[in-house]
């Protein structure tokens, strides 16, 4: 964002509730929203705002909620946030290419795995769309 004068700046709010992480720990279930729209999101973050995240994990999505995982019977309702983007990088093509999820530092090189990879422990159980952890 510029906020006049060519001056870029972040903006951080802090998020009310559950790191997937947690949920899993605590043995919470999201029942909205579904799968699809996690997967969408990280699809829309790839695809319409051109950004591959490269440090996609349960600890870097969010629930926002403000539910109590005990007081819910451990079944959550709320927003998904990807959080942490510092690893993250701009691309400039509507689909990530495997260079995106290479960073390469002198002669040393990082490879990243894609957000994809990252989603396929979170796959829903057969016959359910819910959110949950293998």
């Amino acid at each position: 964002m510029d906020i006049g004068g060519g001056y870029p700046y972040i903006v951080m709010e802090k998020i009310r509730g559950y790191t997937l992480a947690q949920i899993s720990e605590r043995g919470g279930l999201i029942i909205d929203p579904s799968w699809t729209e996690l997967e969408k999101l990280v699809l829309d973050l790839n695809n319409q705002k051109q950004i591959v995240h490269r440090d996609l994990h349960i600890g870097n999505i969010m629930l926002q909620t403000e539910q109590d995982i005990i007081k819910a019977r451990r079944e959550l309702s709320g927003k998904l946030y990807i959080i942490d983007f510092g690893s993250s990088k701009r691309i400039f093509s509507d689909r990530p290419s495997p260079d995106d999820y290479t960073l390469t530092i002198g002669s040393s090189v990082i490879k990243y795995t894609t957000e994809h990879s990252n989603l396929r422990p979170l796959k829903p159980r057969p016959g359910g769309d819910n959110l949950f952890l293998e």
